[in-house]
């Protein structure tokens, strides 16, 4: 699997214009140098509220945790979805890994997954959604490169839990996983861990209609008639 590289998207302009929904795609496996990536992308679209679709088999847990706060902190949206990456946007440093000076283009669908350490990014969200087909699986700490289940681990957990304003009940499930087992956590038990807030599809909110309201929301960004 590859790393976690999140990419600021807009929609195609050629369907949304003059209004297009901005959001960031972040999928693969968290490791420490998202967490960098991440702070960095928020640090120049932050004010343009972009919700987050996310798709992850797991990864780093002490990163997804910092990932986490970095969001909440935000106050952004997250939901469960897939990116697919169609072009580039606006002149600049736009390839497949590296958009640092530019949008990428694409469109996003709502089937996703959450797996391990993406369980504690996803619940970074301010408001945190998936449709009927989003799998959420929890795995053990080993698996979330967290060590064993030690005190000092399942207590790093709780406080970063109780410090999004989640119940034990959540970590409670999260900690019980035995090493090399998976627990399967359906939607109506994602539900009642306060995990999930609402149930929504991606296409939503970063489809063409999502920026003809009014008001329009933050992360609609306007384009010229000719970009």
């Amino acid at each position: 699997t590859e790393s976690m590289n999140p990419v600021a998207v807009v929609a195609d302009p050629s369907t949304c214009r003059p209004n297009c929904p901005v959001w960031i795609a972040a999928s693969g496996k968290i490791t420490l140098d998202t967490v960098g990536k991440f702070s960095d992308l928020l640090a120049r679209y932050g004010h343009l509220e972009p919700p987050i679709i996310l798709s992850s088999t797991g990864g780093d847990g002490a990163a997804a945790m910092e990932i986490g706060r970095l969001v909440r902190n935000k106050r952004l949206t997250i939901l469960l979805g897939e990116t697919s990456i169609s072009g580039c946007f606006k002149a600049g440093n736009c390839t497949p890994n590296s958009h640092a000076n530019a949008f990428a283009t694409g469109s996003a669908k709502g089937k996703g997954h959450c797996e391990g350490a993406c369980l504690l990014l996803f619940a970074g969200g301010l408001a945190r959604s998936a449709n009927s087909n989003s799998t959420f699986i929890a795995t053990s700490m080993e698996e979330m490169e967290l060590g064993n289940n030690s005190s000092q681990t399942a207590q790093a957990i709780r406080e970063y839990l109780q410090g999004l304003g989640y119940t034990d009940v959540f970590a409670k499930i999260l900690l019980g996983v035995e090493s090399g087992k998976k627990k399967d956590m359906y939607l109506g038990l994602s539900d009642q861990t306060g995990l999930l807030n609402s149930i929504k599809d991606v296409r939503g909110i970063v489809s063409y209609q999502s920026c003809a309201v009014t008001p329009r929301p933050a992360n609609c960004l306007m384009v010229g008639a000719t970009q």
